[in-house]
């Protein structure tokens, strides 16, 4: 008769590690998605009740956390669209690129006006004479 009691209390546990693992997942992918992480999502997305949580103080104060850190910052992107360190780095790189481009070409436009007034200038001075 020990023996099923034995297998209950094991049944028990790895429901129970079944359970906890489903709610860390759930919160993952609801982080990753940039959807709001908090009991209700949670619980429905690991498909337990709100109470399991509130019930595992561990679990609730993960949650709790996430939730807060999202409240003080701009809404999260989800992981996909977050931008890279490498992207970020030839992003600047392209723009750097653009802007020397761009202040070469102002010089050479402010070169032009110079030469265009100067001339116009030197066309007003002659027919004053």
């Amino acid at each position: 008769m020990s023996a099923q009691p034995e297998a209950l209390q094991r049944f028990q546990r790895e429901r129970s590690e079944a359970i906890q693992a489903a709610i860390l997942t759930a919160i993952r992918e609801l982080d990753r998605a940039g959807q709001q992480v908090n009991v209700a999502a949670v619980a429905r997305k690991a498909g337990v009740d709100r109470s399991y949580l509130y019930e595992h103080p561990d679990l609730l104060e993960q949650i709790r956390a996430l939730s807060a850190a999202r409240s003080t910052h701009r809404p999260a992107r989800p992981a996909a669209e977050q931008a890279s360190l490498a992207s970020l780095r030839a992003r600047l790189e392209v723009a750097h690129t653009e802007l020397t481009r761009l202040r070469a070409e102002n010089g050479d436009l402010r070169r032009a006006l110079e030469r265009g007034l100067g001339e116009c200038w030197e066309r007003d001075l002659d027919k004053r004479q």
